[in-house]
């Protein structure tokens, strides 16, 4: 959270005591208010507030807060520290800054943010007011409060009935606050809700803490709590129709993969296609379960699925089980469905799978999903699956500094609208990367950023390092 356009964000240093000065603006006023009200109750930082509102439109002059402030160093007095990152920070910086801003907040909505560290600060632009470099979403506290007109502040006794969690409430104001269109905030106030919905599920509901020995990157990419780390979106499951909403409860590690057939003429095929993919169609077995009409094929029969379908004329493409009503409705009937099912596991990604049957060839599939997450739509572009196999053909003759992960083959349907032309596209699996190495394990870096319940991060539990002096010799060794 940055200070820019028409949003400010400010922390202020709260101790009464310490402001002589008469000439005090209205922001000031109004946090030092909000603060005295919240002295008793607070459990982190009692005497630092992070407040966000929108810039006055009537502010003008060189003095305005926030408007053009330049970054740089807040100094304490009463510490060798340079500048405030993450530091304890004592109160006594109240006292090193003049009062220089008269700017008011009237007829404004404000957001009140708890700290539990002090974010990277700019100059001063107000005294005990600092505009806001940079915050880690780590430094703020679980509480938040919402006063929707600053003007009715000071006649309200319960501050706890300010208190919000719905963060759609910030995302509504301060799309307000851009002029945003207001289609584009409530289709992101979805994603928000369905990531809080997802990420709470998965508070309630952990993995197990993972066993360095014996887990496979697999499992590390299914170990993963929060994901990424300052993306608000991260959890999100949002699907977009016709896709069903996704509930918490969704099981994305185990899934199934269905199977359609096109003709050849309908697709461009990059890379040994059926070869990569022949122990997957030779393991699919039939399935009565799909909510649509299929090729018949006689229960009774021995058939495999190779058997039904002339690959001179036809493509066999495997889609995600649960991306298979927008294949139905965005083609129609150029495809036909096959009764047959295959298991995989699915990644931290959710578009790419690896299936069961491929394990050995060390192979996995990227296969388009119609699910927003991290403010993504999960399917997969036509040059992206073009790229792929035409560049890895490249790389064995550029200078080897790195392992590669090859992208063999993909399927880019043949079509002029990239909204409707999905792929899939095939690549090297993790764990295929290092199998002549008994040594060496593939381990997702995102899974060992998250912690235990306790918090201890997965990587000082996993690897041990329990004490000071294990982890330096772990980075220096």
């Amino acid at each position: 959270m940055i200070n820019e356009g028409l949003i400010k964000s400010f922390v202020v240093f709260v101790d009464l005591s310490l402001d002589s000065s008469t000439n005090l603006s209205e922001s000031d006023l109004l946090a030092r208010q909000f603060a005295s009200k919240q002295q008793k109750n607070t459990i982190p930082l009692k005497n630092a507030f992070l407040i966000v509102t929108s810039k006055s439109e009537d502010i003008s002059g060189p003095n305005d807060l926030f408007k053009t402030s330049t970054p740089g160093k807040v100094t304490n007095p009463n510490s060798s520290s340079e500048s405030i990152y993450n530091d304890d920070f004592s109160q006594s910086t109240d006292q090193s800054v003049p009062l220089s801003d008269t700017s008011p907040i009237s007829n404004h909505s404000i957001f009140v943010f708890q700290l539990l560290n002090i974010p990277i600060l700019m100059q001063a632009s107000s005294k005990g007011m600092y505009p806001v470099g940079l915050i880690d979403p780590d430094e703020l506290a679980s509480t938040h409060w919402y006063i929707h007109d600053v003007n009715e502040f000071s006649s309200i006794t319960d501050v706890d009935s300010l208190k919000f969690s719905d963060p759609t409430i910030f995302m509504r104001e301060t799309g307000k606050w851009l002029k945003s269109d207001i289609n584009l905030i409530e289709s992101i106030c979805s994603e928000l809700t369905s990531s809080v919905e997802h990420q709470e599920y998965r508070y309630k509901n952990p993995p197990q803490t993972p066993d360095f020995k014996s887990y496979k990157s697999i499992d590390w990419e299914n170990s993963i709590i929060e994901g990424h780390a300052t993306h608000p979106m991260h959890r999100s499951r949002h699907s977009i129709q016709p896709l069903k909403k996704i509930v918490p409860e969704t099981d994305f590690k185990n899934i199934l993969i269905n199977f359609v057939t096109i003709e050849r003429s309908h697709v461009v095929i990059e890379g040994s296609y059926e070869d990569s993919l022949k122990s997957l169609f030779e393991s699919a077995t039939k399935t009565i379960k799909l909510p649509y009409k299929s090729i018949t094929i006689i229960p009774e029969e021995e058939t495999k699925m190779l058997n039904l379908i002339n690959l001179q004329t036809h493509v066999i493409i495997p889609v995600h089980e649960m991306h298979l009503p927008a294949i139905v409705e965005k083609f129609g009937s150029l495809i036909r469905i096959l009764p047959f099912e295959a298991k995989a596991q699915g990644q931290a990604s959710l578009r790419t799978v690896s299936p069961d049957s491929m394990i050995p060839s060390g192979l996995c599939i990227k296969l388009p999903l119609g699910i927003k997450t991290s403010s993504a739509l999960r399917t997969i572009t036509p040059w992206s699956t073009h790229i792929g196999p035409r560049i890895s053909k490249i790389l064995p003759l550029l200078n080897k500094k790195l392992e590669e992960v090859y992208s063999n083959t993909s399927t880019p349907y043949n079509h002029e609208n990239i909204y409707i032309a999905r792929e899939i596209a095939i690549r090297e699996e993790a764990d295929y990367l290092v199998r002549n190495n008994e040594n060496e394990k593939v381990v997702v870096c995102a899974a060992l950023t998250e912690k235990t319940i306790d918090g201890i991060p997965f990587a000082e539990k996993c690897l041990e390092l329990n004490t000071h002096e294990k982890k330096i010799n772990f980075f220096t060794r």
